[in-house]
């Protein structure tokens, strides 16, 4: 990829006609309120967001955003955004949070997520606030139809398959074709051109195929929670 964000081969020829097809279909978003402070691009993201039948990611850092609890989400944005003021720190959480209220709304979005084990391990927040994540996981994974969570376990070298985490969209309408979106450091790549969809989809049917079956992930997250000790972060049981 050069400068650009989109192949030639894309349908759209920029962000802007796919953020406009996007805001056809979805309308104006609740999060106008948080214009003000929404990073460049992430307004189109939104309204895919809300558009998309069905999300397929892979997420090799963290647990996915939107199976995120508020105190982990708050950790993560604390890390990221330092210089935020308490009440700043509050609007990106509460962002966050209203984000996840596609999987149980009437017509829910189907989420279909690969999790790294050593994003699952990784104490984000503490231990607390850890136990508090991955029961939260476990409780969407096992209760909800519409979400399936797949773990891979470190030996299979989910990296070497994908150099990092992406979303693949799809959605309902016809004005919007399938998407990859790829969050950057300091931008947001959209791809739609048929060889960067069929590659992605690909390297997230090779995931699936290696990650642990969707109806384990429950008894696996019970399973690293019991192994690992309580640290002092977390109060002693009276």
């Amino acid at each position: 990829m050069g400068a650009r964000d989109m192949p030639e081969s894309s349908r759209y020829a920029d962000r802007e006609a796919i953020a406009e097809a996007a805001r056809r279909v979805v309308g104006a978003g609740w999060w106008q309120r948080d214009a003000d402070w929404l990073p460049p691009g992430f307004d189109t993201y939104l309204h895919l967001e809300q558009a998309a039948r069905l999300l397929r990611c892979y997420e090799c850092r963290v647990v996915p955003e939107l199976l995120q609890t508020p105190d982990y989400a708050r950790a993560l944005l604390t890390l990221a955004h330092p210089e935020d003021s308490e009440a700043m720190r509050e609007r990106r959480v509460a962002l966050r949070m209203r984000r996840a209220e596609i999987l149980t709304r009437r017509e829910p979005v189907q989420l279909w997520a690969i999790i790294e084990e050593s994003a699952l391990r990784r104490p984000v927040g503490g231990s607390a606030v850890w136990r508090a994540q991955l029961e939260h996981l476990s409780h969407a994974a096992a209760q909800y139809p519409n979400v399936a969570v797949q773990v891979l376990a470190d030996p299979v070298g989910g990296p070497a398959v994908a150099e990092g985490s992406f979303s693949v969209l799809r959605f309902a309408e016809g004005d919007l074709p399938d998407l990859v979106y790829l969050q950057q450091l300091t931008r947001r790549v959209f791809l739609d051109a048929s060889a960067d969809i069929e590659a992605y989809m690909g390297v997230a049917d090779i995931l699936s195929v290696h990650a642990m079956a969707p109806e384990h992930t429950p008894a696996l997250i019970e399973a690293m929670c019991s192994s690992q000790p309580r640290t002092v972060d977390e109060p002693n049981p009276r």
